[in-house]
């Protein structure tokens, strides 16, 4: 366990990279909740289309 955190925390790349893990979570995590945001609020379709 020390190994990963000295490989994570260590130096400025582990965390650079870690950053980009978590940024990239984060943007998926919203872009699901907007699409579930929007299916949940979707009107149904009309008839005549």
């Amino acid at each position: 366990m020390e190994f990963w955190m000295n490989l994570m925390f260590g130096n400025s790349v582990g965390l650079m990279s870690m950053l980009v893990i978590i940024g990239t979570f984060l943007l998926i995590s919203a872009y699901a909740v907007y699409f579930i945001y929007k299916v949940m609020h979707a009107e149904p379709p009309k008839e005549g289309q």
